[in-house]
């Protein structure tokens, strides 16, 4: 029965963990677009309507000329609450077609086209696109779930002597959220250090890398302490403090990324 309960414990721990992450989509409601053919400029005036424009804002706006990305923007706030205009120089001839797309960080976007000549913004055949659901939030649910797993495999520790059959539980649980975490660093590894990401993103990407480095270094001192043919109390210390560096680590880390992102 103790078993039972400790399972439905965990399961529902998991399930609410989710809960923070899950943020309701808000895509810009409208997107004009006007291009100045003397001063080579394309104006967009985009109208984003939020509560705080510095954690919930237009991150990303995507310029396409016939099909190929001229023009990549990445902002960590917007300018307003409202409507607000940016202005991107960029080079057309008679026939192009400019695409413009706006990005939420919270999910949700809106596309407008522009046909040169005619100076007429046409709306995409759908403006506002389907939900697309930013790398970001993958990242943040499996790192919410690998925090969650460490809790419970450091709870069984504590936990022990009314759980039977605990040291399974730990490693089993323990093994999930050390994947899970490496998981969730791997997903934005690439659009951080290869990609061009916002610098502000750095420091909570190299925590990222200690906390790896973290896992692999108790799932190596688990292993070396079960393979030992006498009990040593050291690897058991260290790997017990390794454990709980890495708990704490995480979190603090997590909440960091969530206010970055806004959600919190």
């Amino acid at each position: 029965m103790k078993d039972r309960n400790f399972e439905t414990l965990a399961v529902l721990t998991v399930l609410l963990a989710l809960v923070p992450c899950i943020v309701m989509a808000h895509p810009p409601a409208d997107m004009q677009l006007s291009y100045d053919p003397g001063a080579g400029e394309l104006t967009v005036t985009i109208t984003h309507g939020v509560e705080n424009p510095g954690s919930h804002f237009v991150y990303l706006v995507t310029i396409q000329k016939d099909g190929q990305v001229a023009e990549e923007r990445v902002y960590s706030q917007q300018p307003t609450s409202g409507t607000f205009t940016y202005r991107y120089p960029v080079s057309v001839d008679p026939g192009d077609t400019l695409a413009v797309t706006a990005s939420c960080n919270q999910g949700g976007s809106i596309s407008r086209h522009l046909a040169v000549p005619g100076m007429t913004a046409e709306a995409a055949q759908s403006a506002v696109q389907p939900l697309k659901i930013p790398l970001w939030y993958y990242h943040a649910v499996l790192a919410v779930l690998g925090l969650v797993f460490f809790l419970v495999a450091v709870g069984l520790v504590q936990w022990k002597r009314s759980v039977s059959g605990w040291y399974r539980y730990h490693k089993t649980i323990a093994t999930i959220g050390g994947v899970l975490t490496i998981i969730a660093f791997l997903i934005p590894f690439f659009a951080i250090f290869m990609g061009g990401a916002p610098s502000y993103l750095l420091a909570h990407a190299l925590v990222g890398i200690v906390i790896i480095f973290l896992v692999m270094l108790i799932i190596i001192l688990g292993i070396a302490r079960e393979r030992g043919k006498k009990p040593n109390q050291s690897l058991r210390s260290a790997h017990i403090q390794a454990g709980r560096l890495l708990v704490v680590l995480m979190a603090a880390n997590l909440i960091y990324g969530l206010v970055l992102m806004g959600v919190i």
